[in-house]
């Protein structure tokens, strides 16, 4: 038999208690619940494919049993050193044990890691660490799961000036604690310092100090759940920060906060002046990047309003029909056109339906065809390909949807006769 057992109630309640030395009640199961097959305490033992678990209780007897519903299963079920209630079944496929539940967690059987032990409860089942500045007492233990033994300092306390303390964040503070009437953080700190034996202090609304072991410490690391912070003592060269401490529970000088906040905007302010003159330069580059490309715009938008006016200027119509006078502008006898305009009707009879044998070549821009109107005028007509890039005039000139695009040179321009009737 350890240092804990497992007893039922002997006031007859259907619930099961943890003692440590037959005396100290570390654990309960709360009664039993017949609906869902459980403990109070115990939610893993709901309904499932291995355990049958069940409660017997007459005038003649009352006790906790189970069953598998699989006889080939093998199981286990103990109370370990560290006082936990374990359900296990064997893995062949592994050739280990399986936990399936577990009662009481980790961190809730006292002590469990020993003299400045930390009990982290961020683990699902809790973890066994040594404090800052401590190593196991027995690492052979420790690394088979044993750290009843506890830790040992890594550096030992000068006992003066040379030591410090390190400032831990928790929600729960170690147990039996001395208690002074001391009215400030500093105050309860060189009260601590004053004694050799003193490991360490807590102040939040009163001074709790710590002489000899600290036992069953049960630290949360994270800062977000810290409700005070444990100042742990140590060696100089032991000193660090286990973990990120809100500034609201550790005391900090007005010195230190005005020495950070110059520090601060040394490193602040030459950052946003570079910041700030990179941006300007891209800002720059960007403005004349827009202005040229603008520029660039605004040029071709003249050059080709440029042409427009010009062609424009015949106002000229384009009726593909028979009957169309594409040069009756009212202009005399004696004015000659910038640009004359043909009906695409016209320069078709005219180059005979751009047949191969008026062709007279090909260009970069399409072929070139010769033609004769009907005033017995040759011509040349260049059929522009789709691909060409020169559609635009046709576009800007509001021209029909012609597949093909037309131009037309011709070489004499002192008839001016209908030459497309």
């Amino acid at each position: 038999m350890g240092f804990y057992n497992l007893q039922s109630d002997s006031s007859g309640t259907s619930q099961y208690f943890v003692y440590r030395n037959n005396s100290e009640q570390i654990w309960k199961s709360g009664e039993w619940n017949e609906e869902s097959k459980t403990f109070q305490s115990v939610p893993e033992m709901r309904l499932n494919y291995i355990f049958n678990y069940s409660y017997i209780s007459n005038e003649n007897e009352s006790y906790f049993t189970y069953s598998l519903y699989n006889s080939s299963i093998i199981s286990r079920f103990v109370i370990d050193f560290s006082g936990r209630i374990q359900q296990l079944t064997w893995s062949e496929t592994t050739q280990r044990w399986n936990l399936f539940w577990s009662q009481p967690k980790l961190c809730d059987v006292y002590g469990i890691c020993g003299p400045f032990g930390n009990c982290n409860q961020q683990d699902i089942y809790g973890s066994c660490e040594c404090l800052p500045g401590f190593a196991p007492r027995s690492p052979t233990d420790w690394s088979l799961k044993d750290s009843s033994g506890g830790c040992v300092r890594s550096t030992p306390l000068q006992c003066g000036s040379e030591d410090g303390f390190s400032p831990i964040p928790t929600s729960g503070l170690p147990d039996k604690p001395l208690y002074s009437e001391i009215d400030s953080a500093e105050e309860c700190k060189s009260a601590c310092e004053a004694t050799c034996s003193c490991n360490a202090y807590a102040f939040d609304y009163r001074c709790q100090l710590w002489d000899g072991d600290i036992i069953n410490f049960n630290n949360i690391t994270s800062s977000r759940y810290a409700t005070t912070v444990f100042n742990l003592r140590l060696a100089a060269t032991d000193i660090r920060s286990p973990s990120p401490v809100s500034s609201s529970l550790v005391p900090v000088s007005t010195a230190a906060v005005r020495k950070r906040k110059v520090i601060v905007w040394k490193i602040v302010v030459p950052v946003f002046f570079l910041v700030a003159s990179v941006m300007g330069v891209i800002g720059y580059i960007y403005l004349l990047k827009r202005n040229k490309a603008n520029k660039t715009k605004r040029e071709r938008s003249k050059a080709v309003q440029g042409v427009s006016t010009g062609l424009l200027k015949s106002k000229a119509t384009y009726d593909d029909t028979q009957n169309t006078n594409m040069f009756d502008d009212g202009k005399t006898n004696g004015e000659s056109q910038e640009l004359q305009m043909f009906g695409f009707t016209c320069l078709a009879n005219a180059t005979n339906n751009f047949g191969l044998t008026n062709k007279l070549g090909e260009g970069g821009f399409g072929p070139v065809y010769k033609g004769k109107l009907q005033n017995e005028q040759q011509i040349a007509v260049k059929r522009l390909s789709k691909n060409s890039g020169q559609e635009i005039l046709s576009r800007t000139l509001r021209a029909p949807l012609w597949d093909d695009v037309l131009t037309c040179s011709h070489f004499s321009f002192s008839n001016q006769k209908k030459w497309c009737a």
